[in-house]
Order: structure tokens, then C-alpha cells, then sequence
């Protein structure tokens, strides 16, 4: 039980210091919410990569790359490390969802001290879920950025901002138009990012999905993009 306790007042503290008070509220609502369904506050934005990248130098000793497949176990751990709630077998299970991403043609970013892997970035085409049972469909010139994580003793040295730019050069060298993305709107690292970057915000969204339901509640608070929001999932 002390540890519990032990664990909830870092895990509080954490949010405290790096997104404030009033984060730390929502994100003890989510929780109270859990057991009832999943709520969620995000913000879409778009990247217009036709226009100039504002260029980001790499923190010291930080190299970037992209991922393959001789990643994939330093990738897991990584995930498990992200998720510390992890069920038994879970490990097997997000082996299986990063080879889903690669097998979809999705590209992963890395940040590496020397060997280790201390942040990634994922990137998708074609198609992606935005909120549960909600898709985005892409064009050929046109890309996703999915979920990000740094390690959390490598968090608050640029790592993020970085690799992020990393991104957008690559793939504004590859010919991609435009790029899209979600941010959870209690993640104010990564809104400082996007609006470094210059990403144009489009609109946000509250959504509750009651848990074991297929679909849910979307409820727009600001003039949001319905592309964002079909209900097809493509086969």
C-alpha cells in the first residue's frame, strides 16, 4: 500500500512540474473516469511542409535515425516503459502492434545516445485512427504523426523538439505535402513543439467512449475538421 501511495505522489509530482496544476486535475478526473470509459481532450493540427522548417540543433550527444527491424526489442522496452500498468503477455502484445505499424508502412524516429534508444517518434500513411472508431484517410502527399515518448531521464533537454524536426525534413525531402497530428490538450511539451514548427491548430474535440463500446460521444469545442472524424475504419 505505501508503495502505491509512493507511486501515485511521484507520478503526481511529475505532472505538477512539467504541465501544471490544473493538468494534474484533468488528468485525476480521467482517472476517476476510467473505470467508466475513456475521456479525452485533443487538438488537431496541420503542417503545411511545403513552407520552410524553423531548424532545431541536436541536444549534445543526441544522433537520430530511423528504425528497423533490429529495434524492435529496444522498441518494446521502450513501450513497457511507457506503460507501466502492463498485463501478463503484454510485452508480446506491443511486439505485435509495432510490427502491425511497420507491416502498414509506418516510419519510426529515433533518438539514440550512442546505442541506446531514448525517444521515438512514429509516422504513418494511408490511413490512421484518430479517436476510437474514427479514421483520418491520407493522400499520396500526405502523413500522420502518431505517439511520441522520451525516456524520463532524458525529458527536458530538446530531445523531442529535435527528432521532431528530424521528421518533417525528412519527410519534406521524400515530396510529403502535408503533414497531421492530435495532441492531447494536457500535453503542453508537445503543443510547445508543434507551435515551434509552426503547426496550425484546426480545432478541438471532447470525446468519452463508454468502456467496451465500439463508438462514443464527440463533442467539438472549437470549429474542428471532420476529416479527422470518419467512422469508416478502410479494410
Amino acid at each position: 500500500m505505501a508503495s502505491r501511495w509512493l507511486n501515485f505522489f511521484r507520478w503526481a509530482s511529475n505532472i505538477c512540474r512539467y504541465n501544471g496544476l490544473l493538468i494534474l486535475f484533468w488528468r485525476l478526473l480521467r482517472r476517476a473516469l476510467h473505470s467508466l470509459g475513456t475521456l479525452e481532450l485533443v487538438t488537431f493540427f496541420e503542417k503545411d511542409l511545403t513552407q520552410p522548417l524553423q531548424e532545431v540543433r541536436p541536444p549534445q550527444g543526441i544522433i537520430a535515425g530511423l528504425a528497423t527491424a533490429s529495434d524492435i526489442s529496444s522498441l518494446v522496452k521502450l513501450m513497457e516503459e511507457r506503460n507501466k500498468m502492463i498485463q501478463p503477455g503484454g510485452m508480446k502484445e506491443f511486439e505485435n502492434f509495432i510490427l502491425s505499424r511497420f507491416q502498414k508502412g509506418g516510419l519510426c524516429f529515433l533518438g539514440k545516445i550512442g546505442e541506446k534508444i531514448v525517444h521515438y517518434n512514429w509516422i504513418s500513411f494511408n490511413w490512421e485512427q484518430t479517436l476510437k472508431a474514427r479514421t483520418l484517410r491520407l493522400k499520396t502527399d500526405e502523413t500522420y504523426c502518431l505517439d511520441a515518448f522520451t525516456l524520463r531521464e532524458w525529458r527536458g533537454k530538446g530531445i523531442y523538439p529535435f527528432i521532431h524536426y528530424q521528421a518533417l525534413r525528412h519527410l519534406k525531402g521524400k515530396g510529403v505535402r502535408m503533414a497531421y497530428t492530435l495532441v492531447d490538450a494536457d500535453n503542453k511539451s508537445s503543443k510547445k513543439t508543434h507551435y515551434l514548427q509552426a503547426w496550425k491548430a484546426l480545432g478541438t474535440v471532447l470525446s468519452f467512449i463508454p468502456r467496451g463500446a465500439a463508438r462514443g460521444w464527440i463533442f467539438p469545442i472549437m470549429a474542428s475538421q471532420t476529416r479527422f472524424l470518419e467512422r469508416e475504419i478502410p479494410l
